[in-house]
């Protein structure tokens, strides 16, 4: 029979908590001895007699008659005598008897290694760590490569130089691993000393396959967290494969998970922001990289970079302030596979370029070095590339909406017919490269850019007139010499771009002791942009032949000087950075930096819009320093909250910057690396895109960047992203991140003010203008998701991807001010490539590219100073209903990479690439603009097409 009662079990529940406590704790006890003892009855038995033996001897015979795993630092054991007699025991009771003798203790790793220390009692000694972690074959740096040390269960990651520092580890002996991506993790042991510190150079092999993460005594290797929120490139160019299917190195960039490349101008698109939310550094220096226009430009040479890493959403306070992300490129100064104590040769060539590269290794004194350069020069002026030319031509058209605006109506809307097309493109850049170290650990660097792009465009029409034929000539170069007709209106058209860039740096790095690592620097350099626009256009009384008009109209536009317009912008800054490791599982960082911004903006008249010039020029200082904390719980966890602060001067008013990054590692499950980022984000360098309205302007905008002036706050960014690394298999990876962004912030031109400047065209003066007036305050958002899953087989790999992405901003001039979907915005994205190696050399390579749901259909330049006025039926007040069809594209290629037998000056290697683009000769739509219709009575669609099926020849010597 069941009873209740109140009476509580136990009177005092806390003494009973306590006697519960105490039993569980004797019962677990009990069990472990029973477990223990059933295991030492389990242990092979050993008899040993020692009478008078060395202790290190004892140690050694110990080791010899049972094959125990011994691990302790030289100097540790005395040469005290032993005397121990074991009979039938285990291994380890023979030891726990030589080491009483001698007053030592040992501790048993997870792998049955014994590591013998001092005793407990005594006072914990410790010591310190450091070195540089660096590709075997070239002596390059690796940055970020993982440092795990097994038998302290702690670990680093080391800087943008290969450099590492672990300070308050526990004196004694360790086992380390060094691991990086697409190299083979390496072990090793190092001796760390009491109150001393242990240097060590750690060299890594490449490896040609992905593979399972390795496991050092059952910890895995702190890898794959590393790599979230950024995307690293290495550039192998005597490698070829299908990501890198253009020369242009940045195309690489474009390759990451979350980065976007509009097919018209190359630009790079980082999670839904715009082209100038982000900056290129090249080695630090800034580079304002211009218009690219497709393929057909590229702001450096590809066989002087070696490494291209790309910082999206939520990177981390020493990164800089920029709204979207960083693209960080470095220069190499030795290729890849190639040895860092020889010098070598390399020259790369295909229908548009030549580029060379020389580099050297090299010794001051007892200093050894490295250096390196690289030269890039354009063929247009020799061999014009026949797709590229006809694109040219099909892009560089009359506009009849912006030529009757310019002539005051005297066009009627069936515009122009072309007669004769005229292009030039050139570009050219060089690079240089040395670092010289002066002691192991000590380094200078120095390095220097110069790069030019040039567009230009000369066009000769007339209004549609009997006796006047059109072009039919191949090059457009064959003229005509029929009459024309007194009633035809003949035009004649340049537009010509010029960009520049130029940088050095020269910079220092050195190890202090084992905890600090410092690196100081000083940069400069300047950018340049130079637009002019010519139009004249006549009326003959008399016919006379087309070249005859043609010369009288080159001979006026030769009499007046073009106008132009202009941007510079040039810098010079001093910075320093400093890491400090506090113990192996704090290491604090900082860095200062003083910046001097110089820049001048000239618009005169050179768009095609008849303003008044107009001119902002200005200096500032600018002021800025961060501070972040790494902080690493165990080996899975790690915490890096960051600050970064700016003053300027000029608003004598400080920005903050709070950013937070959390990441960890997975023991075991298909997930393997997790992180969670996000903070505040500023910039205080912008860029716009000012629509061109020369009626045959072949750049669609003039581009220029402004530092942020006096009388406006600097654009702020509010992220948050979440990335996800999953490797089910050892081939198979799986890449998942997702982004938030909002914009409280951001500017852009005002064009109503910009028309207003039209009225009052005239003066011959420029306006000075305040960036408060020519610039206005808006907000925006972007959100986004993009999947990636990864196959690596013994023969290649192959990849798919997709990404969805969401971007509208709002401005209170534009469109009602709603928002409206931005116009680099590509909501689908689906990629696919492949890279098989056939064998013998020969490797085939295969890309897939479809976009969907693009808007602003038509010319930027309408929906900017025509929103409020229709053009017949044609209205630009809704940009995100101006569908652009779909874009696929396939690309194929095959590369042959052959190496000959060594000579007295090397191996030489030869790669020879084709590539087929655009196989299915697929009719892309760029963007359309409007011409007359045949009756002249109103206005008709006109299609602009991406470039159609071409062949891709190039070929590469090394040496």
């Amino acid at each position: 029979m069941l009873r209740s009662s109140s009476r509580p079990l136990c009177p005092a529940p806390a003494r009973c908590l306590h006697a519960l406590g105490l039993a569980l704790a004797l019962l677990c006890n009990a069990w472990g001895i029973s477990v223990y003892a059933q295991h030492a009855q389990d242990e092979e038995r050993h008899t040993l007699v020692l009478r008078g033996v060395a202790a290190g001897e004892a140690l050694e015979a110990l080791v010899e008659k049972t094959g125990l795993s011994l691990l302790y630092e030289s100097g540790l054991v005395p040469p005290a005598p032993v005397y121990c007699a074991v009979r039938e025991q285990p291994a380890e009771t023979m030891l726990r008897c030589i080491l009483d003798a001698v007053r030592l203790d040992y501790v048993r790793l997870s792998s049955g290694t014994y590591v013998l220390t001092r005793p407990v009692e005594a006072p914990t000694r410790y010591g310190s760590f450091a070195g540089n972690v660096v590709d075997a074959e070239t002596g390059e740096p690796l940055p970020y490569a993982t440092v795990l040390l097994a038998d302290a269960s702690t670990g680093t990651a080391t800087d943008a130089d290969g450099r590492f520092a672990m300070a308050q580890l526990t004196a004694g002996p360790y086992r380390v691993m060094a691991s990086y991506v697409g190299y083979e993790a390496q072990l090793d042991s190092v001796m760390v000393p009491e109150g001393g510190q242990a240097r060590r150079q750690i060299a890594l092999r490449r490896t040609t396959s992905q593979a399972a993460p390795v496991v050092v005594n059952g910890l895995q290797q702190r890898l794959p967290s590393e790599t979230l929120g950024r995307g690293a490139r290495t550039l192998d160019h005597a490698n070829w494969n299908a990501e890198a299917a253009s020369l242009d190195p940045l195309d690489q960039a474009a390759t990451v998970l979350g980065v976007t490349r509009s097919p018209a101008l190359a630009d790079l698109h980082i999670q839904g922001g715009e082209a100038g939310e982000h900056q290129f550094l090249l080695d630090g220096i800034p580079v304002f990289y211009p218009v690219a226009l497709g393929r057909m430009l590229g702001a450096f040479s590809p066989l002087a970079l070696g490494r291209l890493t790309v910082q999206k959403a939520g990177f981390g306070a020493r990164h800089g302030s920029y709204t979207a992300g960083v693209i960080e490129a470095e220069h190499t100064l030795t290729p890849p596979g190639q040895a860092a104590t020889r010098g070598g040769v390399a020259v790369l060539s295909d229908q548009l370029s030549t580029s060379g590269r020389l580099h050297t290794p090299f010794r001051i004194g007892q200093a050894s070095g490295k250096a390196m350069v690289s030269a890039r020069t354009s063929l247009w002026g020799l061999v014009r590339d026949p797709v590229l030319d006809r694109t040219l031509r099909d892009w560089n058209v009359v506009d009849p909406v912006f030529t009757r605006d310019l002539l005051g109506g005297q066009v009627a809307p069936g515009g122009f017919d072309a007669h004769r097309h005229g292009s030039d493109l050139s570009f050219a850049d060089l690079h240089a490269a040395a670092s010289l170290r002066l002691t192991p650990f000590t380094s200078l660097h120095t390095t220097g850019y110069y790069g030019r792009s040039s567009i230009g465009t000369e066009l000769f029409a007339s209004t549609p007139a009997p006796g006047l034929p059109t072009e039919t000539s191949a090059n457009g170069r064959d003229g005509a010499t029929e009459g024309v007709n007194e009633e035809a209106l003949l035009m004649l058209t340049r537009d010509h771009y010029r960009w520049s860039n130029a940088g050095a740096r020269v910079r220092a790095t050195t190890l202090l002791g084992a905890r600090t690592m410092l690196e100081t620097g000083f940069r400069a350099s300047a950018h340049r942009l130079d637009h002019a626009y010519e139009m004249g256009t006549q009326r003959f009384p008399a016919p006379t032949d087309v070249p005859t008009a043609e010369a009288t109209l080159r001979d006026q536009l030769d009499a007046n000087a073009a106008a132009d317009d202009a941007n510079r912008v040039s810098e010079i800054a001093l910075d320093s950075r400093a890491t400090y490791s506090v113990s192996p599982s704090h290491l604090l960082e900082g860095g200062l930096e003083l910046v001097r911004v110089d820049h001048r903006f000239t618009l005169d008249g050179g768009n095609g819009l008849g303003l008044d010039s107009l001119e902002l020029a200005d200096a500032q200082w600018r002021m800025a320093g961060y501070l972040g904390h790494t902080w690493t719980l165990g080996l899975r966890t790690v915490i890096e909250p960051g600050l970064r602060a700016t003053y300027v001067p000029d608003r004598a008013t400080a920005y903050l910057e709070p950013r937070l990054s959390i990441r960890h590692d997975l023991a075991r499950g298909p997930i393997t690396a997790v992180r969670i980022a996000g903070g505040l984000y500023r910039q205080f360098v912008e860029q716009y895109d000012l629509s061109n309205l020369g009626p045959s302007a072949l750049a669609p905008s003039v581009r220029f960047w402004l530092p942020i002036g006096r009388d406006l706050a600097p654009p702020r960014t509010y992220q948050a992203a979440l990335d996800v690394l999953a490797t089910p298999h050892a081939a198979w990876t799986i890449q998942a991140e997702g982004y938030y962004k909002w914009q409280p912030l951001i500017h852009a031109l005002n064009y109503d003010v910009l028309v207003q400047h039209a009225s009052a065209a005239g003066e011959t003066a420029p306006t000075p203008i305040t960036q408060a007036a020519l610039l206005e305050p808006g907000e925006g958002f972007a959100y986004g998701l993009a999947l990636r899953v990864t196959h690596t087989h013994r023969r290649g790999t192959a990849s798919v991807s997709y990404g969805y992405d969401v971007a509208e901003r709002r401005f209170a001039s534009r469109f009602d001010g709603r928002y409206v979907q931005a116009p680099w915005n590509e909501p689908h994205r689906l990629t696919a490539w492949s890279d098989l190696n056939v064998g013998g050399g020969v490797q085939v390579h295969g890309r897939w590219r479809s976009v969907l749901g693009r808007a602003w259909g038509f010319r930027q330049a309408y929906y900017d100073f025509f929103e409020d006025e229709p053009l017949g039926p044609f209205q630009f007040d809704a940009p995100a209903s101006d569908d652009v069809p779909a874009h696929h594209e396939l690309d194929l290629g095959v590369s042959l990479t052959r190496a000959f037998s060594p000579r007295a000056f090397g191996t030489p290697t030869v790669a020879l690439r084709i590539d087929v683009r655009n196989v299915f000769d697929r009719a892309n739509v760029l963007d359309w603009s409007l011409e007359g219709t045949s009756e002249g009575a109103g206005y008709a669609p006109l299609t602009r097409y991406l470039p159609g099926r071409s062949l891709h020849i190039s070929a590469q010597v090394l040496l």
